[in-house]
């Protein structure tokens, strides 16, 4: 077969792996953003607040618990269905194990250290979480590393429309925030029992305890991994949990959340479709085609363009258009958001070449990377300490992104000519 052909049938791939798991996350951000919209009217500022502080700090600690599976899988689908059923095997049976650990370290956490009855209560609401969407994210990722990510789109929007119905339904009967936080995990459990039914049906992917020798070359990889994405989340989430305690009331903290939840809808629909290139690109990489070069720098260049029309649009429109879906409550949020697209524009930026030094096993760079946007975000919350506001905060994180995707775009410039060179060579 032709180089051309190859590479047509690539792109061919990339778009329509790319297009379901896009079109699944736009649905489910769509139900998403419903709930999101339904609760924050419903609850106002001060139980949001409190709604997604639970939620933003059990979903940082599942980040590094998640071990970066959800990367490594689609990446060994890139040599065959057969091999990437196999070591999705392997990872299933961790993930489990894993995260029912941290689960329970939550727990135990919840009981010892957080002394207000609300909040303390928040934690242990949510802790199951841990298991069942971590095992609901990983059968996602292989429906991705199997291109078959159409086929679970309806388990995905089942689990979604369960919590947005359910939760409704809890506010107008008047539950408190903690019921609400035991319907996320149900919801996450009955998609993650869903799509593994399907997987147990037509794939080779079986839950057993692996053996030593199938499970440590796993746990390399992946704990690294687990730093970067536990370093990535707690990048992202830096606005709430690290601002938590110097916001004036949980109210203050609903209004910095609502910002940072609208970034994470924009993110998980970027990343959805980048995410589905991946075995796309190792299939490349492997064809040897000199093209994959570019690919770190469309990347950028989508992410730029993207991130300005969105900023400039936001100025134009967000006014009426805030206060008409979230009420007069959240003028603050409104005016944070623009600086969370920002956030989400220097996150977007260097994923590519992110991407390209995952391909090729570089994973220091992009753990270096990260660690030194953590030591930004760490270090200006503690050099500013009580004196940061809100937008003081935002501004911290968007700095320590920014350094963040120059070490990546430099780290990932030097590793595409390496990549490039052998291909010419050979």
């Amino acid at each position: 077969m032709k180089p051309e052909a190859r590479i047509g049938a690539g792109l061919k791939a990339i778009t329509v792996n790319g297009m379901g798991a896009t079109g699944m996350t736009m649905a489910e951000t769509l139900v998403r953003l419903v709930y999101f919209i339904a609760i924050t009217r419903l609850v106002g500022p001060e139980g949001y607040g409190l709604y997604s502080w639970a939620l933003a700090f059990y979903g940082v600690i599942l980040s590094g618990a998640l071990l970066g599976f959800e990367t490594l899988v689609p990446y060994a689908y890139g040599k065959g269905n057969a091999e990437g059923d196999r070591q999705a095997s392997v990872a299933l049976a961790l993930r489990i194990g894993v995260t029912m650990l941290v689960g329970l370290g939550l727990t135990i956490y919840a009981q010892l250290a957080e002394r207000a009855p609300t909040e303390m209560l928040a934690l242990l609401a949510v802790a199951p979480a841990m298991l069942l969407r971590g095992t609901a994210m990983l059968n996602r990722s292989i429906h991705v590393g199997r291109q078959e990510v159409a086929r679970n789109v309806p388990h995905v929007l089942t689990g979604r429309l369960v919590e947005l119905s359910g939760g409704v339904a809890l506010i107008l009967l008047g539950a408190p925030i903690a019921a609400l936080l035991v319907l996320h995990w149900v919801a996450w459990g009955l998609e993650a029992a869903l799509s593994w039914r399907r997987l147990h049906k037509c794939s080779d992917v079986r839950l057993a305890v692996p053996r030593r020798d199938q499970a440590l070359p796993v746990l390399r990889k992946g704990v690294p991994l687990g730093i970067y994405d536990l370093s990535s989340s707690f990048l992202t989430l830096a606005p709430i949990v690290l601002y938590k305690p110097l916001a004036s009331d949980l109210a203050e903290l609903g209004q910095v959340s609502v910002a940072v939840q609208l970034q994470a809808l924009l993110l998980a629909a970027g990343f959805a479709f980048l995410a589905s290139a991946v075995p796309v690109l190792s299939r490349t990489r492997e064809a040897g085609d000199v093209r994959i070069g570019r690919y770190g720098w469309m990347v950028a260049l989508i992410a730029l363009v993207v991130t300005a029309v969105l900023v400039l649009g936001w100025q134009m429109v967000s006014g009426p258009v805030f206060a008409f879906v979230f009420g007069h409550h959240y003028d603050l949020a409104r005016e944070l958001t623009s600086w969370a697209i920002l956030v989400a524009g220097a996150i977007f930026l260097p994923h590519g070449f992110q991407q390209i030094l995952i391909l090729e096993d570089k994973m220091r760079a992009p753990l270096v990377a990260n660690l030194a946007g953590c030591t930004v975000a760490l270090g200006g919350f503690a050099y500013l300490g009580a004196t940061i506001g809100p937008f003081e905060a935002m501004q911290i994180v968007l700095a320590a992104w920014l350094l963040r995707a120059v070490l990546l775009v430099a780290s990932g410039m030097v590793e595409t000519r390496r990549m490039l060179g052998r291909m010419k060579a050979s």
